[in-house]
């Protein structure tokens, strides 16, 4: 038996390239909305000496997630760590554009619509909600974050019509079109939640809206004041960590490959903090309020200092061999502690708008 559920939208590709997607579970929410017909909100930018489309939709679920204000952080880690809150982002997500949903993984977790305990029982969900005729997002469990947007299936369920979101994986999270979509066999395995579609979007009445970015700030502000991932570092900052590995003149010694400390990491900071920036500025709009002023250019500030590292590395023409050197290092640390009291400022703006 096959299934094929009947919205067809698809992201427009014949402007000018959206900003870099690498987060995938935002980047499936966004393709979630083209898909279910929902307008698809861009702005042109110039940034690089190019011509960019920003992605407000994008930015807008960086921002209630809260990966816009982690660091080398998943959404589908809040389900396979002990964290707070643990469907409320996702949930926020779905609310913010009027998306109903049931939120299903593994028992234990509080908060869930459903559980399930093995393989069978989540094809069975995602096979029921697509015979509905309604769309499934697929959160899972690997380090690599994968998230799959399912919208149809063959053989009984046993191959999965779907596109693949994965994290760093920037066209194809960018791209989404429902004519293309991937045939996935063995899909069931590593899935940590099922996220049903549950009906028709319909725009969500303001108040909501701004109960849910409220709620969002409030989770944010904590993010920001933490600086750790649960997941990895149950005790510490990320930002010590890195600064210490900077410091590790024996590790340096040892002439490492590859550029250790500076990439990914300083592109994961800047994208997140730029597009964490660009949300607080909506959420700012859709409170009335100019209070979060300082913390959008708190966020562009940290994307600014962050290619700043990237042009004293580049500038050396040596590769890592300029990472040998400690003043270099030393300055990129002095960048750093800059963007931990720049997180520091973009917490405090988000306490003194909550308490408006």
């Amino acid at each position: 038996m096959t299934q094929l559920i009947s919205f067809d939208g698809s992201v427009d590709r014949r402007q000018a390239p959206l900003v870099p997607h690498r987060h995938a579970f935002p980047s499936a929410m966004m393709s979630l909305g083209v898909l279910m017909g929902l307008p698809h909100e861009t702005s042109l930018i110039q940034a690089h000496d190019r011509t960019w489309r920003m992605d407000h939709d994008h930015n807008l679920h960086m921002g209630l997630s809260g990966e816009a204000f982690h660091f080398k952080f998943d959404t589908a880690e809040y389900f396979h760590c002990s964290m707070p809150e643990v469907t409320a982002p996702v949930r926020d997500c779905f609310s913010a554009i009027g998306l109903p949903c049931e939120i299903h993984s593994m028992q234990g977790i509080q908060g869930l619509d459903g559980e399930f305990t093995d393989e069978s029982e989540v094809k069975k969900l995602v096979v029921e909600n697509l015979c509905e005729g309604f769309p499934v997002l697929l959160l899972c469990r690997k380090k690599v974050e994968r998230v799959i947007l399912a919208i149809g299936y063959e053989q009984d369920g046993e191959v999965l019509i779907a596109w693949v979101f994965s994290t760093g994986d920037d066209i194809p999270n960018k791209c989404f079109s429902s004519s293309e979509c991937q045939y996935l066999s063995a899909w069931s395995q590593d899935i940590g939640a099922v996220v049903l579609v549950k009906g028709e979007p319909s725009r969500p009445k303001t108040e909501l809206l701004m109960d849910t970015c409220r709620r969002a700030l409030t989770r944010n502000e904590r993010i920001l004041r933490e600086h750790r991932n649960p997941c990895e570092e149950p005790e510490g900052s990320y930002y010590d960590r890195w600064i210490k590995g900077l410091r590790d003149n024996r590790f340096w010694t040892t002439n490492p490959t590859g550029f250790p400390y500076i990439y990914p990491d300083i592109f994961d900071l800047a994208e997140r903090r730029i597009y964490g920036a660009e949300f607080l500025k909506s959420v700012g709009a859709i409170l009335g309020t100019d209070k979060l002023l300082p913390a959008v250019a708190a966020g562009n500030d940290i994307h600014r200092l962050m290619w700043t590292v990237h042009s004293m590395i580049n500038e050396t023409e040596k590769g890592n061999t300029a990472l040998s050197d400690w003043s270099v290092r030393e300055k990129i640390v002095k960048l750093l502690n800059q963007c931990r009291s720049l997180d520091k400022r973009m917490a405090e703006c988000i306490a003194n708008t909550l308490q408006e």
